[in-house]
């Protein structure tokens, strides 16, 4: 018999709440309850488990990071981008909070401010092969050909088999003339 995955997401939330329902001071409850919205697409009710996470909590790394990235879903950039800034500025070397901040430059197409950002969550997170795609697009967009096809050769390498990066890289040598 096949379940039907309705039934249990509804199981998932009512367990859920009633965890956050039992103890409302817990911030890990709250997360679960965002998770599951997250996970059913319930951007705005996940925002606001997030949001009631962090008044438990204000320096919940998970709770934060989440708040952004569904910020950032539901179109908020400038919302994720200041938040976002708040987490570096209290974890400077974080790289997961320095993508943060670069994701939501890149939406607004400061490839200019973006860049440090991504130099520096390479630099701490050398095997994130997001952090180097998109430093090469960063420094393609700021005219630095030679430092966007090193950006993209490392991303290629962490990750050969995503076709965008494999592309993009391509593309760049295309453009630098290296056809071999």
């Amino acid at each position: 018999a096949t379940e039907d995955p309705q039934k249990n997401w509804n199981d998932a939330i009512a367990q859920a709440q009633q965890g956050v329902f039992l103890n409302p001071r817990s911030a890990l409850a709250n997360i679960v309850v965002g998770r599951i919205f997250d996970l059913a697409g319930n951007v705005d009710q996940a925002i606001a488990a997030y949001r009631k996470a962090l008044e438990v909590d204000p320096g919940n790394g998970t709770a934060r990071v989440a708040l952004i990235n569904n910020q950032a879903r539901k179109g908020d950039n400038e919302g994720a981008l200041v938040e976002a800034q708040k987490l570096v500025a209290e974890n400077p070397n974080n790289a997961e909070a320095q993508l943060l901040v670069a994701r939501a430059l890149i939406r607004k197409g400061d490839f200019v401010a973006a860049a440090p950002a991504l130099e520096k969550a390479a630099q701490l997170a050398p095997g994130v092969a997001e952090a180097h795609a998109l430093l090469g697009t960063a420094y393609q967009y700021n005219r630095r050909s030679e430092e966007a096809l090193a950006s993209y050769r490392k991303a290629v390498e962490l990750a050969p088999t995503n076709l965008d990066y494999r592309t993009t890289y391509g593309l760049l040598l295309g453009l630098a003339g290296k056809y071999d």
